[in-house]
């Protein structure tokens, strides 16, 4: 098993916790197992979730009966609560929808960015240089640990284009990948991975690759359980800790190893959920004094995805609802930065001034196989894929005029082969992941379709 390190430790044998046997392990689970759960180890999972809370109810109601009167009126209140989510849900939902709806096809381009991205490289670059800590003057460059996470595609991207910008601007950086979350969750002494073999990640994605409905209630239900698994392990590790018994608090705990192995200069935290026991562990190791950014790619920073967690915590925002959380969880202004939206890869501004024409455009379809006189419409549901993504395509065909169709799968293997064997009367192009999302976001922009020879509209 991959957490059997511990074994070792308690034996005295010292073993690093990025021993290569774990570091293996995380590069299948990274690249394909995170994606691609046994379904009847998931099923099995929610089969006891549902068990357990049908037993509590059980429990509520006797309760109610024989000793407090008025204990069961708690589930009442927990259904209440779950209506009220779903409500709220689909309120936003159709209201985006609704004002997609009304606003159609009027692409305009944000008047904010009045520079190229050639000059705020520049400008960044410049602005290192000032204040005298680009590390490509120093002898030696700082340590930054990336911590990231696989339950969907956001947080891996959202690293990357980070990173670009970095590398664009000549900040030079001795980086280290850490699957945090992964270390945890794969833990030994994690009942959910020695039982079912399965984390909280893969739960998350094989949610996501479901029915519209069923991804909502199985995201937002691995999101809880994160939640009270985690608060649940502190709590038993303060008591355990009064006691003077080293137990309880694992995440923590495992966090505090690493640090204090990996010494790093500076922690760039990608995940959701986690800064809390990230924080715990620097407090274990002693080791305050080095700066955590949390790096949010959510347009809220509290509620089911809770990023933040921590008051000593820098935090990263893409929205002025997200800053408004940070400043009343309490986390000081000086800490507190707001950019324009969420991070994208540098890729995706390469052709947003009009630098690509019409004839470039027209070139990029025709070498990808598709009909340069015609429009191009992608198609995706973000890194993972969801199901509801066949249903739109085949909608597509209905209409008026037809279409270039790309389809991108992501890491969604058997919706990928479904779409593969349909005989498609469009030109078609399928992919499974592909990193190349902003090449075809340029290939389908909106626009006049492009103008072949002898052709007037």
């Amino acid at each position: 098993m991959v957490g059997n390190y511990r074994a070792l430790i308690k034996q005295g044998v010292q073993v690093s916790i990025l021993c290569g046997e774990r570091l293996e392990a995380f590069e299948a689970y990274r690249k394909h197992g995170a994606f691609h759960p046994q379904s009847f180890r998931v099923v099995g999972f929610f089969a006891l979730v549902v068990g357990v809370a049908y037993l509590l109810l059980l429990l509520l109601q006797h309760i109610d009966r024989w000793l407090l009167p008025g204990v069961g009126y708690i589930q009442h209140i927990i259904a209440l609560y779950i209506v009220f989510c779903v409500l709220r849900l689909y309120i936003v939902c159709e209201w985006c929808r609704t004002s997609a709806m009304k606003r159609g096809l009027k692409f305009e381009p944000r008047t904010s960015f009045v520079v190229s991205r050639e000059e705020e490289t520049l400008h960044l670059e410049t602005k290192l240089k000032d204040i005298g800590s680009s590390p490509k003057h120093s002898k030696k460059p700082p340590k930054i640990i990336c911590i990231t996470g696989y339950g969907g595609g956001g947080h891996e991207a959202t690293m990357n284009g980070v990173r670009t910008v970095m590398a664009e601007a000549g900040f030079k950086a001795d980086f280290v990948d850490l699957p945090v979350a992964f270390l945890v969750e794969t833990d030994d002494l994690n009942p959910l991975w020695r039982v079912y073999h399965v984390t909280g990640e893969q739960l998350y994605n094989w949610g996501l690759r479901q029915g519209a409905l069923v991804a909502w209630l199985i995201t937002w239900v691995t999101s809880y359980l994160q939640y009270w698994a985690l608060h649940a392990d502190e709590y038993l590790g303060q008591f355990l800790d009064a006691l003077g018994l080293p137990y309880g608090d694992e995440a923590s705990r495992l966090c505090c190893q690493i640090w204090t192995e990996q010494k790093p200069d500076l922690i760039l935290n990608f995940t959701t959920g986690t800064s809390r026991f990230i924080s715990n562990g620097l407090k274990r190791a002693g080791m305050l004094h080095i700066p955590v950014l949390v790096v949010i790619s959510d347009f809220e920073g509290t509620g089911v995805h809770s990023w933040i967690q921590s008051k000593t915590d820098n935090v990263l925002c893409g929205t002025s609802l997200c800053r408004q959380q940070a400043l009343q969880f309490g986390v000081p202004p000086n800490q507190v930065y707001q950019i324009s939206g969420m991070i994208l890869r540098p890729s995706f501004y390469d052709h947003v001034r009009g630098k690509a024409t019409v004839v470039d455009r027209s070139a990029k379809v025709a070498e990808l196989g598709l009909d340069p006189t015609k429009r191009t419409c992608l198609v995706f549901w973000g890194g993972v894929g969801n199901r509801k993504l066949m249903a739109a395509s085949l909608a597509l065909l209905n209409c008026k005029h037809q279409l270039n169709l790309i389809l991108l799968c992501g890491h969604n293997k058997p919706l990928y082969n479904s779409m593969k064997q349909i005989k498609w009367p469009n030109k078609v192009i399928i992919e499974e992941y592909t990193p190349n999302v902003s090449f075809y976001m340029e290939v389908d922009r909106p626009g006049p379709p492009p103008r072949p020879p002898n052709v007037n509209f």
